[in-house]
This record gives structure tokens, C-alpha cells and sequence, in this order.
């Protein structure tokens, strides 16, 4: 009698400790489940995925990490506001060459196009904010200083939107290279010095 108790107990023991591992195998391959929000994508990198690259880019859903091989990183794709202000701005007019002083906001972001993304994970992956934001800032601010002083003052003035969209045409090749695009640009002030 007291052997099958023991025999049973035993029984009970490795069921028990069975489904413990079990338990513990489904928590550890849980953890591992990454889900992307909408506004973030989610870079996989660590070994060669099938398409030849050593990373895949996941927008929405989520992935299995596997664990050891592959780490992740997510990259913002929120909409960013980035004020611009200029001074001593080279500007053509009737009376010559000026300088003037330009304010504006540049809406950005980091794009979803998956090529730009490409180029977003291998530029900006891991990179503060505040870089990011550095990045966009001197190539908008490159964009302006040449569409402005390419054009006739006059014509700024009167015609900001087709300036805006200018600004637009001229950096967006050189974001797109970063893997950033520019969502909106506006004047806040453009006015000539002295």
C-alpha cells in the first residue's frame, strides 16, 4: 500500500514539474513576441534574413524575436515639428542683394515608403531625437538658403506656398536619403534686414 502511494506521488511529481517547464517554455516564447504600433516600426537585425539583408523592417503586426540570434530596435514614425530660424538670409531684390531673416515650421518624419525606410534604418536607427532632428534641420535649412537666394524677394513674398512647396521639391531628395520626408513646410515670417 504504501509503495503505490510513493509510486503515485512520484506520478503526480513529474506531471507536476512537466507542466511547470511547459508553463515556463510558453512565458520565455511569449516574451519574445514583439508587437509594432502603428507609429513605430520595428527593425529585426542579427543574421541574414531571406531577402540578403542582415535586418527586416516590420511596420504593424508584431514578430517572433528568436532569442540569442536576432535583437530589435523600433524607429519613430510620428510626425516631428521643427521650427527654423534664419538670419542673414542672401536674398535677391530690385535694389540689389539683401539679407533677410526667415522664420518657419517644417513638419517631418520618418517615412513609411520602404525604401526610405531602408535608408532610415541604416542612417537614423539608434539615434537620439535631438540628432534626428539635426539632420533634417540642416538639410531644410540648405534647401531655403538656395531656393531663397535663387528667386527674386518679391516673388517670396507674394507667392509662399509655391516657395513652401519649392523648399519641398529641392530637400525632399536629400530627406528621402535619410529616410525622412517633409510633411508640411510654412513661412512665419520672412522679412528683409535694416
Amino acid at each position: 500500500m504504501m509503495v503505490v502511494m510513493v509510486v503515485a506521488l512520484a506520478g503526480v511529481l513529474v506531471v507536476l514539474f512537466v507542466v511547470i517547464v511547459i508553463l515556463v517554455q510558453i512565458a520565455i516564447l511569449a516574451s519574445r513576441y514583439k508587437k509594432v504600433p502603428p507609429n513605430k516600426a520595428m527593425v529585426v537585425y542579427g543574421h541574414r534574413m531571406m531577402d540578403g539583408k542582415g535586418y527586416l523592417i516590420v511596420t504593424g503586426g508584431g514578430k517572433f524575436i528568436m532569442p540569442v540570434i536576432e535583437q530589435y530596435a523600433f524607429l519613430p514614425l510620428d510626425v516631428r515639428t521643427l521650427e527654423i530660424d534664419l538670419d542673414n538670409v542672401t536674398v535677391d531684390t530690385a535694389a540689389g542683394p539683401r539679407k533677410a531673416r526667415v522664420k518657419a515650421t517644417a513638419m517631418f518624419k520618418i517615412s513609411s515608403e520602404p525604401t526610405a525606410l531602408d535608408a532610415a534604418a541604416e542612417h537614423l536607427l539608434g539615434k537620439p531625437d535631438a540628432e534626428i532632428e539635426g539632420i533634417a534641420r540642416t538639410i531644410l535649412e540648405g534647401a531655403l538658403r538656395g531656393l531663397l537666394s535663387s528667386m527674386a524677394f518679391e516673388k517670396v513674398g507674394s507667392d509662399r506656398d509655391a516657395v513652401a512647396l519649392g523648399i519641398q521639391q529641392r530637400a525632399g531628395s536629400d530627406l528621402m536619403g535619410m529616410g525622412l520626408e517633409v510633411r508640411s513646410f510654412v513661412f512665419k515670417e520672412l522679412a528683409i534686414k535694416g
